[in-house]
C-alpha cells in the first residue's frame, strides 16, 4: 500500500479524532515500514529531507519534525517514520499538498520507489517534562 494511500486511511482514522487537544499536545504519524530491495537509510534520508523541507513551508512556522527510526534488533531492514505535527490540521494541510500537488506525488512516488509501508498510526502526544 502506498504511503499516499496510507496518509488517507489515517485521515479517515482521525476523523473521529478530538480536535481540542490541549496546546501541549502534538499529532504524531507513525509510519511501520521496511527497504525495498537494495535501498537503506541514506536513500530514504535523503528522500524524508527533500519532503521535510517542502512539507515545512505548508506548516505555520515550519513546526514538522521527522525522524526515521532504524531498528538495531530484531525487525532488521524494518524501519519506521515518525512525523511530529503541532496540530491535526496542520498534518491534514500537509496531506493535501502530498496529494493535489505535483512535487507531493513526485516525493510520494520516491518514497514508494525505496520503501513501502504497510501500516500507520496516528497519536496524541505530550512532551515529557522531568519532574521538580
Amino acid at each position: 500500500m502506498s504511503r499516499l494511500l496510507k496518509t488517507i486511511v489515517a485521515a479517515s482514522m482521525v476523523a473521529g479524532f478530538t480536535l481540542s487537544a490541549s496546546a501541549e499536545s502534538r499529532v504524531s504519524i507513525v509510519w511501520h515500514c521496511h527497504y525495498k530491495e537494495g535501498k537503506g537509510p541514506q536513500d530514504l534520508l535523503a528522500i524524508n529531507g527533500k519532503w521535510l523541507k517542502l512539507a515545512r513551508t505548508k506548516v505555520k512556522g515550519g513546526d514538522l519534525n521527522s525522524y526515521l527510526e532504524n531498528a538495531v534488533f530484531g525487525k532488521i531492514g524494518h524501519f519506521v517514520f515518525v512525523d511530529s505535527y503541532p496540530s491535526l490540521s496542520a498534518y491534514e494541510d500537509v496531506r493535501k499538498w502530498m496529494m493535489s500537488s505535483d512535487e507531493g506525488k513526485a516525493i510520494e512516488a520516491e518514497f514508494n520507489a525505496a520503501s513501502e509501508c504497510k501500516k500507520n498510526e496516528v497519536y496524541d502526544s505530550w512532551e515529557t517534562m522531568p519532574a521538580k
